[in-house]
């Protein structure tokens, strides 16, 4: 992370991290229901694209994807990253 990058963190940022080390659910295998879903929403809303993310503390991991061939991203300020500050 360079000095002009900002990590968005939300108030709950250690419950929430520990709430995914809880469930273990980073870098496992893919999985038909979470797959079922991102399929459901790429036709639902009728677009190329439909991930199932988790954020982590520097990256953004993807649980699920349609239409992408990366499995995650940093954790840069975008909207994965700013989603996780609302309640």
């Amino acid at each position: 992370m360079n000095s002009n990058d900002k990590k968005i963190s939300p108030k709950n940022e250690e419950l929430r991290l520990a709430a995914i080390k809880h469930f273990d659910i980073l870098d496992t295998p893919a999985d038909g229901a979470f797959d079922r879903l991102t399929k459901l929403a790429g036709r639902i809303f009728k677009v190329p694209i439909a991930i199932i993310t988790i954020v982590d503390s520097d990256r953004i991991w993807f649980k699920s994807k349609l239409g992408l061939d990366v499995t995650e991203i940093g954790r840069d300020p975008g909207l994965c990253a700013s989603c996780i500050l609302q309640d």
